[in-house]
């Protein structure tokens, strides 16, 4: 691809971005006031997964572009009017069809309608968004192979045929750790909530002043930005009961979080005078917005010596767990034969950069015999174990843990990549069972729900 078609990809990313927080800053400042618009803004600019995202060629933006302009139509008490309606409705059915989670918009614009009694509106509306949205996640279940890291579907299908426990018992205790995940550690993280290395007090204060007035903000926007506190609440709760809550599923929710925070706040302080309320909002808002500053500055200096169009991009332009996955699809490239074939859980990248056949990882069929042997019976005679998805570090770690006697290692890749070459039968080589329990080392307290 021209590197002048991929900088137009970015700037369109940059201008949804932008336009997304001038959406924002008009319904702050209608409903709220001007300068309770302008501290969202300045914590929205300011926000380092905002900057990062714009400057991506990733599906984020116009994402969060569709949603968020979704629910500022409806922002506000009384009729919207039936344009407006139709063109929050037309922008929910497109959120979901660029991201699957954009279900929950759907399904929040249509509870918005129900409990304003539009009836007619919500019967036209289900039947669009059954006809578009329902389709396509009809097809999504039924599709031939249901493949863990390939899609959505797939995720939950190894989620659930992995699983050692039943399926009420694994929903509870992962609705449980991922709200706990959620309040604790990415709220704090997308709002730039500082933090100093090996302490607890800042933590724990922090957590509990953004999660507090984040809290009061969605019943702020309950009375006057209804669409808005229901998109918020399905979101994350179709996060939650998803197998696995990365960082970047909640960067959409950004501008609305920033929102929430800072109508909470403004609620909880009602009864200082104006003189505190204002010093107390300008204290919260000037921290959270210097640690966005700091981390929004380091990203760029990292990301200076990035060459857009380069393939495969250079580790300047991204995190060093990719970057490893990334130097190790050119080594393959250069080094294992034209008619290799290797297992990753990301074959289609792998693909990509090696000019090799890839396949997927498919734990939910290695049920009676290894998966080593399976692999070996689909063709491969290699295995890559990156440190990029969460299947990765967790039902395959578990699997290759067990067959580690089948695995040697064939080349490694800093920080935490490794190439495995597959064997017959188990030998006196142990080279494969010291390098997953390096691995399972480097991995341990890997949080992928904040660090993705």
């Amino acid at each position: 691809m021209a590197r002048d078609n991929i900088d137009w990809f970015i700037a369109l990313n940059i201008g949804a971005t932008m336009l997304t927080l001038w959406l924002v800053y008009r319904v702050m400042a209608r409903l709220w006031s001007w300068w309770a618009g302008l501290l969202v803004l300045l914590l929205l600019a300011t926000n380092a997964y905002l900057v990062d995202r714009a400057g991506q060629i990733a599906s984020e933006p116009l994402f969060m572009l569709c949603s968020v302009a979704a629910v500022a139509l409806l922002a506000g008490e009384g009729d919207t009017g039936s344009r407006r309606r139709i063109a929050a409705g037309a922008l929910a059915i497109a959120a979901a069809m660029t991201r699957s989670v954009g279900v929950a918009l759907v399904i929040a614009v249509g509870l918005q309608w129900l409990m304003e009694r539009r009836w007619k509106t919500v019967a036209i509306f289900g039947v669009v968004s059954l006809a578009t949205v329902g389709a396509w996640l009809l097809w999504t279940i039924h599709a031939p192979s249901q493949i863990g890291g390939e899609s959505y579907i797939g995720d939950a299908v190894v989620s659930i045929t992995t699983s050692h426990s039943g399926l009420v018992a694994t929903m509870i205790a992962r609705v449980t750790n991922h709200l706990v995940d959620f309040g604790a550690q990415m709220l704090p993280l997308v709002l730039s909530a500082p933090s100093i290395p090996g302490t607890l007090i800042d933590n724990v204060l922090g957590t509990t002043i953004l999660g507090v007035a984040t809290i009061a903000g969605l019943w702020a926007f309950w009375r006057s930005w209804r669409a808005a506190s229901i998109y918020l609440l399905t979101t994350v709760g179709v996060l939650v009961a998803w197998p696995f809550m990365l960082t970047r599923f909640a960067i959409p929710l950004i501008p609305l979080l920033a929102a929430s925070l800072i109508a909470g706040m403004i609620a909880l302080l009602r009864r200082p005078s104006a003189t505190w309320r204002g010093a107390i909002l300008a204290i919260l808002v000037l921290v959270l917005a210097a640690t966005g500053t700091v981390r929004s500055a380091a990203l760029v200096a990292h990301r200076q010596g990035c060459e857009r169009g380069a393939s495969p991009p250079g580790p300047a332009c991204t995190a060093p767990d990719k970057a490893s996955a990334l130097a190790a699809a050119v080594w393959i490239g250069s080094h294992l034969p034209a008619d290799a074939v290797v297992v990753y859980a990301k074959p289609e990248t792998l693909a990509w950069y090696s000019n090799r056949k890839a396949l997927p990882v498919r734990l939910q069929l290695a049920r009676d015999s290894t998966m080593v042997a399976q692999a070996e019976a689909a063709g491969a005679h290699w295995l890559l174990l990156s440190s990029v998805q969460a299947i990765e570090t967790g039902p395959l770690l578990k699997r290759l843990h067990d067959e580690c006697g089948d695995l040697v290692v064939e080349a490694t890749f800093p920080p935490r990549t490794w190439l495995f070459r597959l064997r017959d039968r188990p030998a006196a080589d142990s080279s494969g069972c010291r390098a997953i329990a390096e691995y399972q080392r480097l991995n341990r307290g890997r949080n992928f729900d904040t660090d993705n």
